[in-house]
């Protein structure tokens, strides 16, 4: 008995040294794993840190990897001399590499510049030779010496390119002025300007896309002609988002126009294109003033006051497959209100005393309702235009007037460009002809058309 339960106590030793080896055996086996795990959250942690701090570059300046610190770099390309401050000199002085050929340009980079509320950050004029600016951090520009300044500044300048640069936090982001052609400017950040997050006067044959435009007075003012403007983001601009001034052949795409007073105005412009562009939350959709042979095509707008609003006399302008929510809301959820929701839209195009003249396409214009959920008590039911107006700047406020956070897709209602032609030409005033084509939602397209054409028939007499 006393063999048996030795041999006994002596398997268990044996079971428990394996036990006790195999635990080790798999400690080591994972361990490298879990301390690379904990290694690679913490570096995700820094990079997400540094990400956020070197946001402000006046707190975590040092924070930037590899940049250099400078002051304002100033470069006039026509000078000549001993102290003439062009290219020559830049390169010569380190503030730049390359050669500003096409296959080897002039480089800017990695620079930190805190302007003092001086001039432009960087400051180029004069100059045909190949550049690029990139990765720079630069702010604190200001109107204390004129009010064409800002992070970036060209003048007379072609063949250049502005690259992944934070502009914020200046009188303007970039501007150009004079005589600028052949520049890009792709990913920067361009955030709480003072005036526009992008000024560019005297610009042509440019590519604008890929930037982050927020937070500024206004977003864009654009006055030149062949330009391509596509898949920037605009948001939270106070004025408008995109303004062009008696630009031609302009191209907007893909643009995403968030928050914005207006989102587009085009002023006295030929032969541009809108196309494919999201504008939400914005008090006006698109604006033209004066605007001839422009396409308006594929872009989606939602709550806005008005949808697209023409101002003076605007020729051959084509529209299709424009879509739109509008701010409205219902009273109340009961059968009498229902009735009545036909007389609960905005007119997506102001009219009245406006003139819009041919080459129309067929389009159809489409209003669709955002109807407001059963209220909870004590909610308010109603809301005026002008409280609605007021909260558009404010998301949150908007929703929860809404109380959604998408539009409830209702029966569309529609008006062709046909009619609205035609009812312009009775005369109405434009609150008249508000309240006119609101009635006229509430009977068939053949019905309103009659209607229409008698009113014209009776007024001829």
């Amino acid at each position: 008995m006393s063999t048996l339960r030795g041999e006994q106590i002596y398997l268990k030793k044996i079971n428990k040294n394996r036990i006790t080896k195999i635990i080790i055996l798999i400690f080591l086996l994972f361990a490298p794993l879990f301390i690379f795990s904990i290694s690679n959250h913490n570096q995700r942690r820094d990079s997400e840190f540094s990400f956020e701090t070197n946001k402000d570059p006046l707190k975590y300046i040092e924070g930037i990897k590899e940049a250099k610190i400078s002051d304002s770099i100033y470069i006039d390309d026509s000078a000549t001399g001993i102290d003439a401050h062009n290219w020559t000199w830049a390169n010569n002085s380190g503030l730049c590499s390359g050669y500003g050929n096409s296959t080897h340009p002039y480089i800017i980079e990695d620079l930190v510049i805190d302007n003092q509320q001086t001039n432009s950050c960087i400051w180029i004029e004069n100059s045909d030779k190949h550049f690029i600016i990139r990765n720079c951090t630069l702010f604190n520009s200001n109107r204390t010496v004129s009010a064409w300044h800002g992070g970036i500044k060209l003048e007379n300048v072609i063949n250049g390119q502005i690259i992944d640069n934070d502009c914020s936090n200046n009188l303007n982001g970039i501007i150009t002025r004079t005589s600028c052609y052949n520049i890009t400017i792709r990913g920067n950040e361009l955030n709480d300007n003072e005036d526009y997050g992008l000024v560019l006067r005297g610009f042509d044959n440019g590519t604008i896309s890929g930037n982050t435009i927020n937070l500024n007075n206004d977003g864009l003012l654009l006055e030149g002609r062949n330009n391509t403007i596509f898949n920037n983001n605009f948001n939270s601009n106070k004025g408008y988002g995109i303004y062009s001034r008696g630009p031609q052949n302009n191209t907007f795409s893909s643009n995403i126009l968030y928050n914005c007073g207006t989102g587009f105005r085009l002023e006295y412009s030929e032969n541009s294109s809108i196309l494919g562009n999201k504008i939400k939350y914005s008090a006006f959709g698109i604006q033209l003033v004066g605007t001839n042979n422009t396409i308006v095509n594929d872009n989606i707008i939602w709550y806005t006051v008005s949808c697209i609003i023409f101002e003076g006399t605007c020729i051959n302008n084509e529209f299709d497959n424009n879509q739109c929510v509008l701010i409205t809301i219902d009273d109340d959820d009961d059968e009498e209100d229902r009735k009545k929701d036909s007389f609960n839209i905005l007119p997506l195009i102001i009219l009245g005393s406006l003139i819009c003249v041919g080459g129309f396409s067929s389009t159809i214009f489409i209003f669709r309702k955002v109807k407001k959920r059963k209220s909870t008590k004590g909610a308010k039911k109603k809301y005026s235009s002008a409280e609605i107006l007021k909260s558009i700047f404010n998301k949150t406020e908007l929703l929860r007037k809404f109380d959604l956070d998408e539009p409830i897709k209702d029966p569309l209602t529609t008006i062709d460009i046909g009619f609205l032609e035609k009812a312009n030409q009775i005369g109405f005033s434009k609150k008249e002809m508000r309240d006119f084509i609101k009635e006229m939602l509430s009977v068939s397209p053949k019905e309103r058309m009659e209607i229409v054409e008698n009113i014209l028939k009776r007024k001829e007499r």
